[in-house]
C-alpha cells in the first residue's frame, strides 16, 4: 500500500469572531487508504497540500475582477469539506474551530485530486486538477447576502448642455453607481458605505454607436467632495455651469483573435477605469469613441478623466463586447490611466463541445485558442449562484464533482442548473485578474 503526502485544507470566513482566543475544538484529520498508483517500486514521497477556503462576500464591486484577501479572512467553523483522492476515494471532514482539517497519505502517483467545500449559507466551491505541485489550493465559497450595508444618496444637476442628456455618476469609494441604466435627464441616485466621505464623479453624456464603433461624447464632468453620511441624502446638486476640464487621451489596442471569434463579429471595443479601493465601481475615465480599423485587427480609441488628486489606485478595463450579447465580452485590465497601446493581447471566447443540455455529472469539454490560462465554471439556479469549478490550468473539459453529504443532491434543483464557462489568466502580483473573457455558450445541467 501506497501512502503519499498530506493535505490541508483551511476554511475562513468573515465572521470576526472565528478564531477569537477561545478555546479551540481540535483539528479534524483522517487517513486515505492510498489504494492505487502502479504497485511496487520506488518508494513513497510524502508531501504536504494546503488548501485554504474562504468566504467571498458579495459586493456591489466588480467582485469577479478582485482577488480575495485570504490573509484578512477569519477561519470558518463547521464547513463540511470534501477531498477526491487520485485514487476514487472520497473523505469528508468537518471544521473545528481553526478552520482547518487535514487528509493524510494520499498517493499522488495515482492521479490528481479535488476537493470541494460547503458552508451553509454559501455557493459551493470546488477546485479540480489538484496535484501534489499545487503546494496550496485556495476556494473562496460564496456568500448568499450581500456584505454591503450601503446608504442612498440622491440629487439632481443643473445647467446641463441639454436636460435631456444622460448622467452617469459615481463615487470614489465603493458604490451602487448610475451609469446611464435609468432614465435620461437631471436626476440621480447612487448608494454608497456610511461614515466615510468621498467624491462624487459625474459625466454629461450621450450614447451612439453600434458595431465596430461607439460614440458617447461628455459635455461636461463635475466632482464634488462630500461629507459621510449615515441615512439617506437628498437634494445634492451638480452643477454643470462650470465643469472640471478633463485630461483627454488617445490609444489603441490589438484584437488578436481568431478570425471565426464571435468577438470580430458585431462587437465593439470599450475602454474605461476604476479603482482597485473602490472594487472597481468608481468610474473616474471614460471612452468618449472607439473605432475598429478595417481590417478589424486593431481598436482606436479617445478617452477622458479629471484630475482627482485623492485617487491613487486607477485600473483601465480595455474590453471587446458583443454588441447583439454583452455577455459575450473579452476584459484586459492594466493599471494606470488609459492611453498608449500597451494592453496585452485578450482571451478569446471559448467554444463549448458538449451537447446543450447534459448531466450533472457529465463530463463539461470546451476548445481553447489560448494557453496559460483556467476555466471558472458557474452553475446558477435563474440568477443564483449555486457553485463555482475551477479547473487546472489548461484543463479543457471538467465533471461536476459529487456534492459534500451535507447536501441533499436533488435538493441542487428541481431544473436544470445553468453552467457558465469563463477562461480566466492571472498574474500573481496583482490585486485583481488580468485577464477574463464573459461567459461564452451555456449549458444545462439536470441534477
Amino acid at each position: 500500500m501506497k501512502q503519499i503526502g498530506k493535505a490541508v485544507i483551511v476554511i475562513l470566513c468573515a465572521n470576526a469572531a472565528c478564531g477569537d482566543g477561545a478555546e479551540t475544538a481540535p483539528m479534524q484529520t483522517a487517513t486515505s487508504s492510498g489504494v492505487g498508483g502502479g504497485g511496487g517500486g520506488a518508494p513513497p514521497t510524502a508531501q504536504s497540500l494546503s488548501v485554504r477556503v474562504g468566504i467571498d462576500t458579495p459586493t456591489v464591486g466588480l467582485d469577479a475582477y478582485i482577488k480575495q484577501d485570504i490573509e484578512t479572512e477569519a477561519p470558518a467553523v463547521g464547513a463540511t469539506v470534501a477531498l477526491d483522492a487520485p485514487n476514487g476515494e472520497r473523505i469528508e471532514l468537518v471544521t473545528g474551530d481553526d478552520g482547518r482539517v487535514m487528509f493524510e497519505d494520499i498517493d499522488w502517483d495515482a492521479g490528481r485530486a479535488s476537493v470541494t467545500a460547503h458552508l451553509p449559507g454559501h455557493a459551493l466551491a470546488s477546485r479540480l486538477g489538484v496535484t501534489e505541485a499545487d503546494g496550496e489550493v485556495t476556494l473562496h465559497v460564496r456568500s448568499q447576502k450581500l456584505a454591503n450595508n450601503l446608504v442612498k444618496v440622491s440629487g439632481s444637476a443643473v445647467n446641463m448642455t441639454d436636460p435631456a442628456h444622460y448622467l452617469e455618476v459615481s463615487a470614489t469609494v465603493e458604490n451602487s453607481n448610475w451609469w446611464g441604466d435609468g432614465p435620461a435627464g437631471p436626476d440621480w441616485s447612487i448608494w454608497v458605505p456610511p461614515n466615510e466621505p468621498f467624491t462624487i464623479v459625474a459625466r454629461e453624456i450621450t450614447y451612439g454607436g453600434g458595431a465596430g464603433s461607439f460614440d458617447n461624447p461628455v459635455y461636461g464632468w463635475v466632482t464634488l467632495d462630500h461629507p459621510a453620511v449615515s441615512s439617506t441624502t437628498t437634494k445634492v446638486e451638480l452643477d454643470f455651469a462650470n465643469p472640471v476640464a478633463p485630461e483627454t487621451v488617445s490609444g489603441s489596442f490589438d484584437i488578436a483573435l481568431r478570425r471565426s471569434s464571435p468577438l470580430r463579429f458585431d462587437s465593439f471595443g470599450f475602454v474605461y477605469s476604476a479603482t482597485l479601493g473602490s472594487r472597481l465601481t468608481s468610474v473616474v475615465a471614460r471612452g468618449t469613441s472607439s473605432q475598429f480599423t478595417a481590417d478589424g485587427d486593431r481598436c482606436d480609441y479617445v478617452a477622458e478623466y479629471p484630475a482627482l488628486p485623492n485617487v491613487t489606485d486607477p485600473v483601465t478595463l480595455y474590453r471587446i463586447l458583443h454588441f447583439p450579447n454583452r455577455f459575450f465580452a473579452a476584459n484586459v485590465l492594466v493599471a494606470g490611466y488609459p492611453g498608449g497601446n500597451n494592453v496585452p493581447p485578450f482571451i478569446d471566447l471559448p467554444h463549448i463541445t458538449s451537447p446543450e443540455n447534459t448531466g450533472l455529472h457529465e463530463p463539461v469539454s470546451w476548445v481553447a485558442f489560448d494557453s496559460g490560462v483556467y476555466a471558472q465554471f458557474q452553475l446558477l439556479r435563474e440568477t443564483e449562484l449555486v457553485w463555482t469549478i475551477e479547473t487546472a490550468l489548461d484543463d479543457t473539459t471538467l465533471t461536476v464533482p459529487a456534492p459534500p453529504s451535507t447536501i441533499d443532491p436533488a435538493a441542487l434543483s428541481t431544473t436544470p442548473l445553468e453552467g457558465q464557462l469563463y477562461l480566466i489568466a492571472d498574474d500573481p502580483g496583482t490585486a485583481y485578474i488580468d485577464k477574463r473573457t464573459g461567459p461564452a455558450e451555456s449549458v444545462f445541467l439536470t441534477p
